[in-house]
């Protein structure tokens, strides 16, 4: 299975999939109102697959460490097939400790793995102070646009419902921001990032831009599903933002930070409603 989901064909036809039919199926079809739903299963789909060429890639890194001569020359026969080897490594387990053990160190590799992406270590001072004084101009911009495009929802949820205010602080990072960053920032890096970086350098665009510059497209995209021009336009600005904090940190929770200051500026100054209801409902 592995072999296969990490096949070129594969991964670019998956590309097509999330990132280009999927969005246009949403919004053509008007559906956008599930978008929780589709979000959340994407979120799923892009977890496993993360997940499982992490796996794959620890227990064959520790089948070759810990292969003796007999079991390198098996594992160098099968070196094309990773999939293969972890099947017989599996297959194996009651009668090789090293293949017994690998599993083990999978499942440790992982949890560092997954902390890893996390990089809690980024949350400091010099990588926050940046981001807030952006936030603090953006917001500002907002609260503008807002003026000038839709005045009568100028701070209308603290002015009308200021009691979900904490409920929007607390539920938009978890449910929102963290998803669509893995999703376009974690698993979009890892898995494409490759591909991107074949794409010819010319006029100052270098690999970490065109990932930059690509992910904030997709991303921008993805928000076509509202049916307004705010949304995507606002989403691929915020797109470069999030993808050049997460290139710059490798760190989720700190993109995952900076989109949620972002989303609740963009609720809290009056304009969330295209990112949520605007032109889906009419």
């Amino acid at each position: 299975m592995s072999s296969m989901t990490s096949s070129q064909p594969f991964i670019l036809i998956e590309f097509f999939l999330l990132c280009i039919v999927l969005p246009t199926f949403i919004w053509t079809t008007n559906s956008g109102s599930m978008m929780f739903g589709f979000l959340w299963g994407a979120m799923v789909y892009t977890s496993l697959i993360w997940l499982r060429i992490l796996y794959t890639g620890y227990v064959w890194s520790h089948l070759k460490l810990s292969s003796s001569p007999r079991h390198e020359r098996q594992a160098s026969s099968h070196s094309g097939d990773l999939e293969k080897s972890v099947g017989e490594a599996n297959a194996s387990t009651s009668l090789d400790p090293a293949s017994a053990s690998s599993d083990a160190v999978a499942s440790s590799r992982l949890r560092d793995d997954f902390m890893k992406e996390w990089n809690w270590g980024a949350m400091t001072w010099a990588n926050i102070r940046p981001i807030l004084i952006k936030w603090v101009i953006g917001t500002i911009l907002i609260c503008l646009f807002t003026w000038w495009y839709e005045p009568d929802r100028l701070f209308i949820i603290p002015r009308e419902m200021p009691q979900i205010i904490p409920f929007l602080i607390i539920a938009y990072p978890l449910l929102s921001a963290l998803p669509q960053e893995f999703i376009f920032c974690s698993f979009f890096m890892k898995r494409y990032g490759e591909y991107i970086e074949k794409i010819p350098t010319f006029a100052g665009m270098t690999p970490e831009r065109w990932k930059i510059l690509i992910s904030a497209i997709v991303f921008g995209y993805a928000h076509m599903l509202f049916l307004n021009w705010v949304a995507p336009v606002f989403s691929f600005f915020g797109g470069l933002l999030f993808a050049y904090t997460y290139l710059k940190t490798r760190s989720l929770a700190l993109v995952t930070f900076e989109h949620s200051l972002y989303g609740n500026s963009i609720f809290l100054a009056g304009i969330g409603y295209y990112f949520y209801s605007g032109g889906i409902n009419g």
